[in-house]
């Protein structure tokens, strides 16, 4: 699954870290991801007992993607893993909403309470839109659930949109996901999170070691 990383990736990741001086925070980004991969059956059974002690969050987020499979499987993941009878937010691109809905309506066996979160059109929705398509609704904890490769910037995200709500960022297991290349997405997802931070639009990435 995460093994070494491949020699595309390896120039790939090697000019980010000219353009943007951060061969460190490469280096420490790829580490967090090889750390999460190896552990994450532990560490979302620990995170899934933690949010059942604290109390019933707000909702379950559940931030659409770009494919069909990859929605079903934060579906799926979702609505196993949360409370009965819980508050479901559907978050994504105004095109996909008929679509995601159908597809939730499909996979549920239980009744919850569902909305349906416009983020905006699929030309400028993006994680960061998600989130502010959040913003006003008074949230104090939710749970969100998005793909394993996409969990830190979708922290950072969170940090930095709904900086007054706790946001617990829960990613869809490797074996229960998509099948993405685990290695393609990470190298990518390092590529964004440094430019995204240096725009502003999400958190500094040191958090992401800082409060381990």
């Amino acid at each position: 699954m995460f093994g070494l990383i491949s020699e595309e990736n390896l120039r790939r990741l090697a000019r980010v870290s000219g353009e943007y001086g951060t061969a460190e925070r490469v280096q420490r980004l790829w580490g967090w991801f090889a750390e999460y991969f190896a552990t994450q059956s532990s560490w979302h059974r620990r995170l899934w007992e933690a949010i059942k002690l604290a109390g019933d969050p707000d909702a379950v987020v559940v931030l659409s993607g770009g494919s069909e499979e990859e929605n079903a499987a934060r579906i799926r993941f979702a609505l196993e893993q949360a409370q009965p009878g819980g508050r479901f937010v559907l978050d994504g691109a105004t095109e996909q909403m008929l679509g995601v809905v159908a597809q939730f309506r499909q996979l549920q066996t239980r009744s919850a309470e569902l909305v349906w979160v416009d983020a905006g059109s699929a030309a400028v929705a993006n994680t960061a839109t998600q989130f502010d398509a959040l913003a006003g609704a008074g949230h104090k904890t939710l749970i969100v659930v998005t793909s394993g490769y996409h969990v830190p910037r979708v922290v950072l995200t969170a940090k930095k949109r709904l900086p007054d709500t706790c946001c617990v960022v829960v990613g869809v297991p490797w074996g229960l996901d998509w099948g993405y290349d685990v290695d393609e997405m990470c190298a990518g997802e390092i590529w964004r999170i440094l430019e995204y931070s240096a725009r502003g639009d999400i958190a500094d990435p040191s958090i992401l070691w800082s409060e381990e």
